[in-house]
This record gives C-alpha cells, structure tokens and sequence, in this order.
C-alpha cells in the first residue's frame, strides 16, 4: 500500500468499480489476475517486454487484456486504477513502478492482501542464503507432524493462488502456511507479521535492486516490522555481523540460534553435531549426525528450521523425524550420481559470491584429501570476489570460467589471490566449459558447479541451468 493510508478492505472495494492493474506476466501476476478476477474486480496487466503468445491466452481465459511491451513514457495509462500489484522483479524505483506511483496509484502487494484476507502466515523465512532448504525443512517437519501446511511464497505456490485455492474450496479456516520472502517481496510490503518470522542471514547481493547493504537490510527487517510482543516471535541468526542491526528493527519477542547462544534459543554444537533447543530450565538436544545435508551453513539451517518448528508446536517426533528423512533440494549441493569418475556437484543456486563461498566450504570439509574443481561464471552481479579468493585458499587451485562473464569474474578472483597461479581456462558457454572439465578431472577429483553469478546470460534461471549441467555431466544430450 506504498503511498497511501487507505486500508486492505477499502482499496478492493473501491476496485470493483475502478478496476486494478497487475505489474508483470509470471508466477505472481498471474496468480495476482486470477484472484482479482475472482472478486469480480476488473484487471488490466502490464509487462515491459513483448509477452509470448501462450502466456497471453492464459490471461485471456480469465477475461484479461495484456498490454505488452510498457513503457515509463507511454500514454496508455489514462485511467485512474484503485491500486496495482507488482510483481516481486519490478522495484519501487523501477520507472515501470513509477509509471503508476506518480500518478497516485497506490501498490498493494501479495503479503499485505495474504495478511488482510487470511490472517498472518504461521512461519515465514528471509535471508540471503539458505532461505529454500529452511522453508522447505520447516514445511516437511508440519507434513510429518500431520498437519494441513502450504509451501508459498518465493518458492512453492504464490501467496496469491493460496487464496485462490481456498475460495475455490470455500474454506473459512486456512492451512499452516510456510513462506520463503524474497527482499524483493518484502520491499514492498506495509505489514508483515508472521507468527515465527526467521532470518538466517545477510550478505552482499542484489545490490543493483536495493542500491546498498543499508536498502537491502532496510528490506529484509520488513518481515519483522509489524510483529507484536507476546504474540509473534523473530528467529535471529545470533551469529551473524547484522544481527544487531537485525534485532533492534524486531517487534515481536526475540528466540536466538547460532554457535554462541548462551540463553533461550537454539544453540548449534557443531563438533559434536545436535542442536539443542533451551526455553527457561527446559532443554530438548536433536541429534543431526542422521542428516545427509553437507556443510556447515546447513547445521545451522537445521538450527533455524527446529526453532521456528518448535515456537510453532511441532512434535519432537516430527523434527527428528525430518532431520533423518529430508533430502536436499534440487541444485544446492546436489550430488550428481554418474556412476564411476569425479564427483559431481551441482550448486546452480549459488547466484552471489557468499554462496559460492558457502558451497566451497562445504565441500573442501566433505572432502578434505580430495582435488575440487570450481566452475563459476554467467551474469556476474555487483560487489567483491575477494571472499571466493580468501575461501580458496591453497587448497583449490583448479577454477574454470564460462559464460558472459566467465572471464572477467576468473580474473577479479586471481587479481586478489596471493602466489603464482597456472593460467585458469574460461569458455564462452557452460557446454565447452564442462567438455573441458571431463579432461581435467581424474576418479578423484570433486567437480563443484557454483557460479556465484546470475544464470541470466544463457538460461531462464538458475534451475534451468542447474538442469543443463546435470545433462551434460551425466551423459544425456541438453
């Protein structure tokens, strides 16, 4: 409701008449259209780019135009919507947002609505590492405990089309909902009070879209900005640089995680691998030795994931069951299983230096006596390679560049290492830089597959380019 006071109830009403207008074609919008249809509002949508064809009939089917190809100077916009929904890619600053906010236009985005129409969500999960495999954990650990959970948000269903399954089941009473929120979703949202809100926590990324790490903190408190004492909890990474930044923006009461919690929360042993959970003089430990999720950064998701799920009622039996059971998500950390030769890993979520520098601390502790072979590359973002070069160390001297700037990034990561390096090999695309890998790796060596880039250059996302390495190493054609 950026710009306005006007409530939830008052600008959809209003809409009836005046009609709303929905920013962008993907996931959100159309989940956004979908649902504004269904309250008889009448909605126009709005892309930047030309929209393909099929996704122009998926909106025709609900009754609504699509105007493509928007721009910041077009005359178009003549009439006076009650609000408009962006989607999570178009920024306040953006001049497609612009277009609408300098004409009075107020946004409403989906958590705003999600809050106003179905109360707040039971846990929702921020951060800029790590955010999925929590939420995901989170959602396996209510599964298990027999209870009714949506997976929403940044990943699973939008928040959107969780309110559109229930009015299409004329529910009255909404099932636990589990959220992963983007910085981009929470930028724009009024109010956000989940019941469990969690921040693992933060690092240099996105910086074209929120400028500094200052807009980009400024964003990711948003989900802690309208809690209440009493009511709401935070799930604080306590060690974390931003954690004091994190908890002086907190509303709501305040449960720690992390090696160094001394008090309430729970607190990581990470050498003898449990997590132990201390509210008052009542402790419960969970042993983590059961869990085939690699690395260190991951003790600690599980740290999170067991807080949130214990502030939320979830059974001991159930989180326990989940540590033992719960398998990582596709393209992070993701073993490729090709039979004999290297190990191949699959990373292709890394899009940022701190995650590359996640998954190379993982593996050089999983597999400590072994060469590893990084391959990073794509659309390089914003900020310092210097903590890649620093993870590195003497260990890993074999790192292969692709992509668009493949080169580039090769160069920044050698220009802050110390010591004489071979030349590193770079290759236009991620096919002749794997063709060139096979020739490099012996049966011993660990192929790591985390770009710390954008996968934009070449692929839709990350996930299409996780795929495209998983065909390529494991032998089928892309």
């Amino acid at each position: 409701m950026t710009g306005t006071t006007t409530t939830v109830e008052e600008l959809l009403e209003a809409a009836v008449l005046n009609g709303a207008a929905v920013l962008g074609t993907g996931v959100t919008g159309l989940a956004a259209a979908s649902w504004l249809t269904a309250l008889d509002i009448p909605v126009i949508v709005y892309d930047e780019g030309a929209v393909a064809a099929g996704v122009k009939e998926s909106f025709a089917r609900l009754g609504i135009t699509v105007v493509d190809r928007f721009s910041p100077d077009s005359t178009e916009l003549s009439r006076e919507f009650s609000f408009f929904v962006p989607s999570p890619g178009v920024g306040p600053n953006h001049a497609f947002a612009r277009k609408f906010l300098d004409a009075a236009i107020p946004a409403l985005s989906e958590i705003d609505v999600f809050e106003y129409c179905a109360g707040a969500i039971s846990v929702a999960v921020t951060g800029s590492n790590g955010k999925s495999t929590v939420t995901s954990i989170i959602a396996d650990m209510f599964v298990r405990d027999s209870r009714r959970a949506e997976l929403a948000g940044n990943i699973g269903r939008s928040l959107f089309e969780v309110l559109r399954g229930a009015q299409e089941r004329r529910e009255q009473d909404f099932p636990a909902v589990v959220a992963e929120l983007s910085s981009y979703q929470l930028e724009w949202a009024e109010h956000c009070a989940p019941r469990v809100g969690v921040w693992l926590n933060l690092s240099e990324n996105h910086l074209e879209r929120h400028g500094t790490m200052s807009g980009y903190l400024d964003a990711k408190s948003k989900l802690f900005s309208t809690q209440h004492r009493g009511r709401d909890v935070a799930v604080l990474n306590r060690d974390d640089p931003a954690y004091a930044e994190m908890r002086a923006r907190c509303r709501g009461d305040v449960f720690e995680f992390g090696e160094t919690v001394a008090g309430d929360g729970c607190r990581l042993d990470a050498q003898k691998r449990f997590a132990e959970v201390r509210v008052g003089t009542t402790v419960e430990r969970f042993d983590l030795a059961p869990t085939t999720l690699i690395g260190k950064h991951n003790q600690m998701n599980w740290c999170a994931a067991i807080a949130a799920a214990h502030l939320s009622g979830v059974s001991r039996r159930a989180i326990e069951a989940s540590i033992a059971g719960f398998r990582s998500l596709e393209h992070r950390l993701e073993m490729i299983a090709t039979g004999t030769g290297p190990v191949f890993i699959n990373d292709s979520k890394a899009t940022s230096v701190a995650a590359a520098v996640t998954a190379v601390d993982a593996v050089r502790t999983e597999f400590p006596d072994r060469r590893i072979i990084l391959l990073v590359g794509g659309q390089a973002k914003r900020g310092s390679w210097r903590p890649l070069a620093n993870a590195l160390g003497t260990k890993i001297r074999d790192v292969v560049g692709f992509g668009a700037d493949g080169a580039t990034v090769v160069e920044q990561i050698r220009a802050e290492m110390v010591g004489t390096l071979k030349n590193w090999p770079t290759f236009s695309n991620l096919d002749e830089a794997v063709t060139h890998v096979m020739t490099i790796a012996n049966s011993d060596a660990v192929v790591l597959f985390a770009p710390g880039c954008a996968s934009f250059d070449a692929f839709s996302g990350f996930d299409e380019r996780g795929r495209h390495f998983r065909r390529l190493v494991s032998g089928n054609t892309p």
